[in-house]
C-alpha cells in the first residue's frame, strides 16, 4: 500500500477528502499512487498543502510518509 493511502487510513479521510481540504487535485494523488512514486519525488508544496489539511507539523509528516514507505519495503 502506498503511504499515501496509510496517510489516509491512518487519519481516517479518503484520499477525495484529503483532495478538497488540501485543495490538491485527487488526481495528483493517484497518480503518486498508481506509479508508486517515492515520497522523496513528491513535490515540497503538495507535502506542505498536506500537512496543513491534516494540521501535522510538515516534518512529522515527511517522517511519516518516511516510515510507511520503508515498511512497505519490508513487506
Amino acid at each position: 500500500m502506498h503511504p499515501i493511502e496509510l496517510l489516509c487510513k491512518e487519519y481516517n479521510i479518503t484520499r477525495y477528502a484529503l483532495s478538497k481540504k488540501s485543495g490538491i487535485r485527487e488526481s495528483v494523488f493517484s497518480n503518486l499512487v498508481q506509479k508508486n512514486s517515492p515520497i522523496e519525488n513528491v513535490k515540497l508544496g503538495t507535502l506542505l498543502k498536506i500537512a496543513d489539511a491534516l494540521q501535522v507539523p510538515i516534518g512529522d509528516l515527511i517522517e511519516k510518509l518516511l516510515a510507511y514507505e520503508s515498511n512497505a519495503t519490508m513487506d
